[in-house]
């Protein structure tokens, strides 16, 4: 640094009292050396720079101390800003994720401080983690803060119903979904309602909630079923299975983010070719159950798609059901002909 600020310290060194003649003790004090003021809050911006090689460049105000920035202090350099929290803990800030993070107040803003220096994610991708969310980065998107998504089955639509149902109003469906998601936050398994009276041109609304987190990426396999004579609650170990099985592909394209964790590291569709004999064998389970299998369809989220999907994607609704993915038309083979929605968002 180009110059110094010392002061005395307030607390003194105390010899060993010494009587006096007559009486009495003699305290001799001896100040303690002065402290650079300067140097002692500039070296962890200083370790901070050369742990990363001496990328940030130079301090753009040298003779200064660290400036006041929300709960922590930061430095601004000829590159990006470093930033150091409460904990001791520093985190450089650059390029265009900085400038968004400056457009939202930076520290003072509801991302609050940094908790770590900008990484590599998935898709040729960057982040830079903060106490409250993340911003995100693509070359061909530019920046995305966001928080944490919550991905949901919103509803189903219906362009045709069954023409094999037992049931004996055998123009109407009786349909319900199953759910089986893996990805590297957890596994899910759960159904939808079974829905009463579906004809032709109709549609049901439904919020049921798959995941909420972060936008790590995840498969989810939903299953559509008419409701004959079977129990749906039987299903559910056919279900787990598929699931375990499930997580074991996802298992092997995982990738580690520092601060967000375990994330789905390749494409997200290169995923699916490996789940296939896992869902065959899954739909040869459900031969057996007493309700008939309209059809599966496998969706796949990259961590990409998820933070897109919630920021910056505008919904699609029909007849009342909103969503931001759609499988493809189910149960043609049966007469039937069904689309399962599901709902994407930032929270």
């Amino acid at each position: 640094m180009t110059s110094t600020t010392t002061t005395p310290s307030l607390s003194r060194t105390l010899t060993t009292p010494r009587p006096l003649p007559g009486g009495g003790i003699v305290k001799v004090f001896r100040p303690t050396p002065p402290v650079d003021l300067h140097a002692l809050f500039w070296k962890p911006f200083e370790d901070a720079v050369a742990r990363l090689g001496g990328a940030p460049g130079a301090p753009l105000s040298p003779g200064s101390m660290p400036e006041p920035a929300g709960e922590g202090t930061r430095v601004r350099y000829q590159d990006g800003t470093v930033y150091r929290r409460k904990d001791g803990g520093t985190a450089w800030v650059h390029g265009a994720i900085e400038q968004r993070y400056d457009q939202l107040g930076g520290a003072t803003s509801w991302l609050g401080l940094p908790l770590a220096d900008e990484a590599a994610f998935p898709d040729d991708g960057r982040i830079s983690t903060f106490e409250h969310g993340s911003i995100y980065f693509w070359g061909d998107t530019g920046a995305i803060d966001l928080r944490e998504v919550v991905v949901t089955y919103s509803g189903l639509l219906c362009f045709g119903e069954t023409d094999w149902d037992g049931d004996p109003t055998p123009s109407e469906d009786e349909p319900y979904v199953l759910f089986g998601l893996a990805g590297p936050a957890g596994q899910v398994n759960t159904r939808s309602q079974i829905y009463s009276g579906v004809d032709a041109g109709e549609a049901r609304p439904d919020r049921l909630e798959l995941y909420r987190g972060q936008p790590c990426g995840l498969v989810l396999a939903a299953t559509l079923m008419e409701h004959d004579f079977g129990d749906p609650e039987k299903f559910k170990p056919l279900v787990e299975e598929f699931v375990t099985e499930a997580s074991k592909a996802v298992a092997e394209a995982v990738v580690y983010v520092p601060v967000v964790g375990p994330v789905l590291g390749e494409i997200a569709q290169k995923v699916l070719p490996k789940l296939e004999p896992v869902i065959t064998d899954f739909l040869n389970a459900l031969l057996d159950t007493g309700d008939d299998t309209l059809g599966n369809a496998a969706f796949a989220l990259s961590a990409r798609d998820m933070v897109v999907l919630a920021a910056r994607t505008a919904p699609d609704v029909y007849y009342g059901v909103v969503s931001k993915r759609q499988s493809e038309l189910l149960g043609g083979g049966a007469g039937a002909s069904y689309k399962v929605c599901l709902g994407v968002d930032a929270v």
